[in-house]
This record gives C-alpha cells, structure tokens and sequence, in this order.
C-alpha cells in the first residue's frame, strides 16, 4: 500500500492494522478466548467507551484461525424483524435464515471451528432480542456470540470479560508513536 493509500493514525474507527498490544488488551483477549472456547457459547465484553473493544472483536478472528468464520453486527443497525437475515449476511452465508446459521455452525464445528458472531454496542440491543440471541447460541452446537457493550456506569455483568484499564503514560507513548510510524510508511 502506497503513501495515498496510508491509513489515518487517528481516525474514529477501529482498524486492526493499527492495533498496538499492550498489557489489558492481551489479558482481555486471553480472557476472551478463554471464556468463549472454554465452554460458554455467549460472553460479555465491558468496559468504557473508547477502550479498544471494537477493535479487539476485529482482532479475535485471526486469534482463532481459518476454521472460524466471524461475523460483526452493530446492535444498532439490527432489526429484531430480520435478526436472522442479519446474522447470516453477516456470517457471510448465502441462506438467511436459523436452520441455514445452525447448519453452517455445526458443520464448523465439525471441521474443527466453529461461527463467531460479534454484537458490537450490545448495550443498545432490545433485552428480549438478546435474550433471543443468548437462547439460540446456548442450543446451538458451534455457534458462539461475543457481546462487547459500554459500561458507562462503570458496572461489569456478572461473568463478563472486562477492559477497564486506560493506557499509561508509557503505553500511550508506543501507542502514538506506532501509530504515526505505521500511517507514514503506508501500513
């Protein structure tokens, strides 16, 4: 990638090309993929807005490897109306529908993966629609649902993974400076 292509060191989004590791976001990742391949098909992501929890739901697919197939909703723009048609778009399957997601994710799992849905902004999903969600991924054999939300009140959901610490000075420090090396050279 060319200068014109470079990305923008501080631009609003996640992009997992600028991602600089650093203590709480690996324990984070750790814990996540602990949780999440441990046994509990549903798990919670917390923490602030503005801590890297976009950005560590783009960096859990390469985490996993190729036998998984992630998706990534924003709760947002979900329509409880076509929840299936999302997750399956998402999901990059050609069938919208619960049997086509059950289908996909029991054949991963057979092959040794498994479907990874990411629910970006869990905190604006209606409770009944989650719950929805959470009764599926519990009945369904190689589906698995990441739930990241904010926690402005700065409570953590029982059970949740979390992503409380801000960076240090010295973080912040490599942080920056990554960044602006990655933008200039055109990463």
């Amino acid at each position: 990638m060319g200068p014109e292509h470079a990305p923008e060191p501080f631009a609003h989004d996640a992009d997992a090309r600028m991602y600089v590791p650093r203590a709480a976001t690996e324990d984070a990742l750790e814990a996540l993929t602990g949780a999440l391949f441990g046994g509990d098909p549903c798990v919670t992501l917390s923490g602030p807005a503005g801590h890297g929890k976009t950005l560590l739901l783009q960096l859990l697919p390469k985490r996993r490897g190729p036998l998984w197939r992630c998706g990534r909703l924003v709760a947002a723009d979900v329509d409880p109306a076509s929840v299936w048609e999302a997750m399956a778009t998402s999901l990059g399957l050609q069938v919208a529908c619960e049997g086509a997601i059950q289908s996909a994710a029991a054949g991963a799992e057979g092959r040794g993966g498994g479907l990874v849905l990411l629910v970006d902004d869990a905190q604006r999903l209606a409770e009944d629609l989650r719950a929805r969600i959470e009764e599926v991924c519990d009945r369904m054999t190689g589906l698995h649902v990441v739930f990241a939300e904010a926690s402005p009140d700065g409570r953590v959901p029982p059970g949740a993974v979390t992503l409380l610490a801000p960076m240090s000075l010295d973080e912040s420090r490599m942080y920056m400076r990554m960044r602006l090396d990655r933008a200039s050279l055109g990463e």
